[in-house]
């Protein structure tokens, strides 16, 4: 009765779905000391580079009634995967505390009642400083502000998710440590049902090898497409929980959610498909890989939001690829849920594709220095720079926000002179060296091109920020899962010289350009962002309403191995702390129209991408402001 009680209080204070998921399995007596449960301890491989498992096997516990799931020791998984000795244990019977060092965060277990507290999952999340080995940025933090706090209670017995302890040690299911420690959208810790797998997305930790799952090839798909070999009932459940405890407390609100997020807010991811997609539970619940797979990929399919929330599996798989469901199920006994799943997410997502790309195609028409790329057909970079002497303005553009993270780090280390900056692979570094361009040709005007911008790497946005801001940089998150409201400010490193001073704002102050920014709906998540935080510095905005994407990117990955990103509970805000998912209005609203190509209307950019417009644009508009 205790865990019952347990349970209405936590609905009465926290809203809490009130339909549980599974029921909860451990005694309400029980404490920290007497987890008697038995367990087989296994030393498990840990691959770093492809097909080369390290020397040293990483220890994992399997629990008698969960056999197939790996348990790790807390303290020794942020100490082998992201170099913290410093974080602490406190045991007070059943209560496990786990804290950062400064005790600025926490996650509490009470494994009596299955029961989670935490604070500030930040403090767990963020380890550029492991995962880079200490690599300089051009990036330096100066403060953060964090207005309002609650903590985070979470009742695992929810999720069918058990937590262990014995005197010294606590210990969680690997995965779960995923949904924490997956702050760092590049890096994750993952299991394929036999061994452990780092994957270093930004490859700055290896050399500039990019660790995908691809990356490890046949050694890490080959239990998973086993497909012969069911999976057990205890994998079944947990992943199930694992992903309803994912969407129900770690997703940000996003307007373009194919699910709706009036059903997902109100009733919870298990009440949500309960009520309108049984059958996706019935094959997320499956013994059968293949069934799995094909709910796999309709669950992430009706999470689609854009762009965020997504499958990072190879895509062109006919199994985990985003025709899976329509390989793996029989079409007329799931017709509705394939129907729904083409319309909601495969139309919207290649329509999405298509109006950027339809963008590309026209942007190379009237920009001779663009060069449109197809994954097909990669004949170049869309990093591009035009300059319009007669109208004395300087367009400078490219498609998605990346830092090389490798690169800042070796030409810090190596003090490098800023002519040897990574303009090639790096967008900060290209936009800035841009800058200079323009001051050099005399430019009056400067027009950053985001029209066909779709996403990619904060760091690079804050970057260029503290260009248009005399080398400040700064980002603002509403937190809806603790509410509250976090601003990041940095500075940025404007000189190249290593240091953060007032020499990077007198650098910055040089460019003293009448700044726009041009933004479509092709303009996603950063490519979103930054048209936001220009206009609250003044930065005039042109063409048509963002596209939206207003969280912040998490990766995890499932107790079998899939690796998957979602939009996470740091939804990106205006100055006034408003969700920015709807997209950054235009203070000069420029002519598009459509033409039908194959069932889809593709834009015809004539009049949007008239240069000579713009560049009056900005000229007057500025004349304006300083009268």
């Amino acid at each position: 009765m205790k865990r019952k009680s347990t349970f209405i209080i936590l609905n009465a204070l926290l809203a809490v779905s009130a339909c549980s998921i599974v029921a909860c399995n451990k005694s309400s007596g029980q404490s920290g000391y007497e987890d008697k449960e038995k367990f087989q301890e296994k030393e498990l491989n840990v691959y770093r580079e492809k097909d080369h498992p390290d020397e040293k096997k990483f220890k994992a516990r399997f629990y008698e009634n969960t056999p197939n799931i790996p348990y790790v020791n807390v303290k020794d998984y942020y100490k082998e995967f992201f170099a913290h000795e410093d974080y602490k244990l406190n045991i007070d019977n059943s209560i496990y505390e786990f804290t950062t060092a400064d005790n600025s965060s926490f996650m509490r277990f009470d494994i009596a009642q299955d029961i989670l507290i935490y604070k500030r999952i930040g403090g767990f999340s963020n380890h550029s400083e492991s995962i880079r080995a200490n690599g300089k940025s051009f990036l330096h933090g100066i403060k953060e502000t964090v207005n309002g706090y609650a903590d985070k209670v979470i009742p695992l017995y929810q999720y069918n998710i058990d937590i262990h302890g014995d005197k010294e040690n606590l210990y969680v299911p690997l995965s779960f440590l995923s949904i924490f420690s997956g702050g760092d959208w590049m890096y994750s810790v993952t299991y394929n049902s036999q061994d452990i797998y780092v994957l270093d997305r930004s490859g700055v930790i290896s050399n500039g090898l990019a660790r995908t799952p691809d990356y490890y090839g046949e050694s890490y798909f080959a239990p998973m497409m086993d497909l012969d070999t069911p999976r057990g009932e205890d994998v079944a459940k947990y992943t199930y929980g694992q992903f309803c405890l994912t969407f129900d407390h770690f997703r940000g609100y996003t307007a373009q959610l194919s699910f709706g997020d009036n059903n997902l807010l109100s009733l919870g991811t298990n009440g949500l498909l309960e009520e309108y997609h049984p059958q996706i539970k019935e094959l997320l619940l499956s013994t059968k890989k293949a069934d799995y797979y094909a709910g796999y990929s309709l669950l992430l399919g009706g999470m689609y939001d854009g762009g965020h929330t997504a499958t990072l599996m190879n895509t062109q798989d006919p199994t985990l690829g985003i025709n899976g469901p329509s390989n793996l199920l029989d079409a007329t006994e799931y017709a509705d849920e394939l129907a729904y799943y083409n319309e909601h997410y495969i139309q919207t997502a290649t329509n999405n594709e298509l109006y950027r790309m339809g963008f590309g195609k026209e942007k190379a028409k009237y920009i001779p220095e663009y060069i449109f790329m197809t994954q097909e057909d990669p004949i170049g970079q869309p990093n591009y720079y035009h300059y319009d002497a007669d109208k004395k303005t300087a367009y400078l553009g490219f498609d998605s926000f990346v830092t090389d993270s490798a690169a800042w780090d070796e030409f810090y280390k190596n003090h490098k002179t800023p002519d040897q900056a990574p303009v090639d692979t790096d967008s900060f570094a290209f936009i800035r060296s841009k800058f200079y361009q323009a001051k050099a040709d005399g430019a009056k005007n400067l027009v950053l091109d985001l029209s066909t911008n779709g996403g990619g790497n904060s760091s690079a946005l804050i970057g260029i920020l503290g260009l248009f801001n005399k080398a400040k940089g700064f980002i603002s998150f509403n937190n809806v899962d603790n509410k509250t409201r976090e601003t990041s400010y940095c500075g940025v490193d404007v000189n190249l010289d290593g240091e953060f001073n007032d020499a990077d704002v007198e650098e910055a102050s040089k460019f003293d350009f009448n700044f726009g920014v041009l933004t479509s709906k092709g303009s996603f998540s950063c490519g979103n962002l930054l048209p936001s935080l220009l206009k609250e510095i003044g930065v005039k905005t042109i063409g048509r309403t963002s596209g939206g994407g207003s969280c912040s990117i998490q990766t995890e990955s499932t107790i079998d191995g899939l690796f998957f990103a979602h939009s996470s509970q740091r939804c990106l805000s205006n100055a006034n702390g408003e969700n920015i998912d709807t997209g950054v209005a235009p203070d000069l609203e420029l002519p598009i129209s459509f033409n039908e190509v194959s069932g889809y209307l593709m834009p015809d950019c004539s009049q949007y991408y008239d240069l000579a417009t713009i560049g009056d644009y900005l000229t007057t508009a500025y004349q304006t402001a300083q009268r």
